[in-house]
């Protein structure tokens, strides 16, 4: 009796197909990232991937701190470079919907003391970058001990103020950190100082972001990751930079399970209305390269036909970037302390969790 007992409860007991298939792409994943780590001088990288309201894989592979043994986590802290601009948009796209800034109001307006390239082109112009207001060289940034004092707005305005515009507003596209330099003082300006207290108050919170904020706020403990750099393909401390100099272009720092957070706050009206998440994202899109358009703080593009919102950032021995395909409610992110290609690792994980052809098959 005991024996039929038990035939009969053991298929209750498999799992069922819902649940193979996510056991199956949590093992491509974790093959996906095993390869990458094989091939490239990056200690570690956390990846996050949701499809609609399922956590499909949430963890972390390879070290945080090579010195200490810290492994990465899904709370490990990356700073996450220009992935800033992202919050910086949103935190602009607030104070319009407040009634504080207005989209056609000019640098000089704004800023009647900054006297470089570029006081006639509008908030607008600085969002999507079509400013031409030229960016600043990272070579001039860094490197230089991250325990310095950040750069001033003073010295940072002067190493791109002196140059000729690239263009005239509205004329052209050029990437420009520059502009979202601008865009954060303007920030500043309209909604009060700290730098990033607006940030924090109106959609870090909000959005419940957890290990989110200015890198300079976020202890440099085993929570943080550490950054490294490879030199025929060994591993090394990478080049020290200080990401609280790019101000609104790039000083931030996050974790995987709180970006995913993020994109959905962004499109969901938590962060920004349905209508200012539509500007960001079609409206004011402008061609930038090829097969990709550029809004404010966001990307489009595709995989394979699968429309998607992007970003990604760069810091020195760090590399991120954050995915959104809205027709198959999937998000991934994907964070690496060193000079991972992490769009690349990214992609192969939407292809495999979209059932596309893979780029390769030696997972």
């Amino acid at each position: 009796m005991g024996a039929v007992l038990l035939l009969v409860l053991l298929p209750a007991c498999a799992p069922g197909p819902a649940e193979r298939e996510r056991a199956r792409l949590r093992a491509d994943v974790d093959s996906i990232a095993a390869w990458f780590l094989r091939l490239d001088p990056t200690p570690g990288m956390s990846i996050a991937v949701v499809r609609g309201g399922d956590t499909l894989v949430m963890k972390g592979y390879g070290m945080a701190r090579l010195e200490a043994g810290t492994p990465v986590t899904s709370g490990t802290v990356f700073a996450i470079g220009s992935i800033t601009k992202s919050f910086t948009a949103a935190a602009v796209m607030r104070l319009v919907e407040e009634g504080r800034l207005r989209l056609d109001a000019t640098v000089g307006e704004l800023l009647p003391e900054y006297r470089g390239p570029g006081r006639t082109a509008t908030v607008h112009h600085l969002l999507n970058h079509t400013s031409g207001i030229p960016t600043y060289p990272r070579s001039m940034v860094g490197p230089r001990d991250p325990a310095e004092a950040e750069r001033t707005p003073a010295e940072m305005l002067a190493l791109f103020s002196g140059q000729p515009p690239d263009f005239a507003p509205g004329a052209d596209f050029r990437y420009s950190n520059s502009a979202y330099y601008l865009l954060g003082l303007i920030v500043e300006r309209v909604s009060g100082p700290p730098d990033g207290a607006y940030v924090e108050r109106a959609l870090v919170r909000p959005a419940g972001l957890r290990r989110t904020g200015l890198c300079s706020a976020i202890s440099a403990d085993s929570v943080r990751a550490k950054g490294y750099d490879g030199f025929i393909g060994r591993v090394r401390d990478a080049p020290r930079e200080n990401p609280g100099d790019h101000g609104a272009a790039g000083s931030m720092c996050s974790t995987s399970r709180d970006l995913v957070r993020w994109m959905h706050a962004l499109r969901e009206g938590v962060a920004v209305s349905p209508a200012s998440y539509e500007r960001m994202t079609v409206d004011a899109a402008v061609p930038a390269w090829e097969r990709t358009r550029v809004g404010y703080g966001l990307m489009m593009g595709e995989i394979q036909g699968h429309p998607m919102i992007f970003h990604g950032g760069s810091l020195a021995g760090f590399n991120s970037v954050m995915l959104h395909f809205p027709a198959d409610a999937l998000t991934i992110v994907v964070l690496a302390n060193g000079p991972m290609p992490v769009q690349n690792v990214a992609a192969e994980v939407a292809r495999a969790v979209l059932g596309l052809e893979r780029v390769r098959r030696e997972y």
